[in-house]
């Protein structure tokens, strides 16, 4: 952000969102601006800001199913004869690995 910007501007959290979005999708060659690709070195998955509305979430990929957002870790009850019940919710990173 440009020095002369008012310190009350640098702390808005929006505005730092939009400095890390425009960080890790340009660079600065010069005076030119330039689209970031791979080689320039693009944030992984775990890293990369993909929602300006939520900067936790994540693009992931399970088998043919991809998003952005989170993985939702479901517990049921598996009672013989007795209906199954969700007893327990957990979220996590979307691009964390699963475990058993």
């Amino acid at each position: 952000m440009a020095s002369e910007a008012p310190p009350w501007l640098r702390d808005l959290p929006a505005v730092e969102a939009l400095r890390r979005i425009w960080v890790q999708q340009f660079y600065l060659c010069g005076e030119v601006v330039h689209w970031r690709t791979t080689d320039e070195g693009i944030p992984p998955a775990a890293r990369f800001i993909n929602s300006p509305h939520d900067l936790e979430a994540h693009y992931a990929r399970k088998g043919t199913t991809s998003w952005v957002g989170y993985k939702a870790h479901l517990t049921e009850s598996c009672d013989a004869g007795h209906p199954r019940i969700i007893t327990q919710v957990q979220t996590s990173a979307a691009p964390a690995a699963d475990a058993k």
